[in-house]
């Protein structure tokens, strides 16, 4: 999935890929919200942000090689 991912956001050219609305991935404490890939001289980096349900969010960037494959797919269909 992942070399998948690189290889459509490689076949693009853009450095930032923005989602609006952001793509929303239900886990089963938690909501990640995807707002945007951004690509760095080494890798592709995806700006996450967590809603948990008690109440403290977190927002950062992750390398895509670190989110699972529903993240990545969710990340793939709005691409193509």
């Amino acid at each position: 999935m992942l070399n998948e991912l690189l290889e459509l956001l490689g076949r693009k050219n853009q450095s930032v890929h923005k989602f609006d609305p952001e793509i929303k991935v239900k886990r089963e404490t938690d909501t990640l919200y995807i707002s945007e890939v951004r690509k760095t001289k080494v890798n592709y980096l995806a700006t996450i942000e967590v809603y948990k349900s008690h109440g403290s969010n977190d927002k950062a960037p992750i390398p895509l090689g670190a989110l699972d494959n529903k993240s990545l797919n969710q990340i793939m269909l709005r691409l193509q």
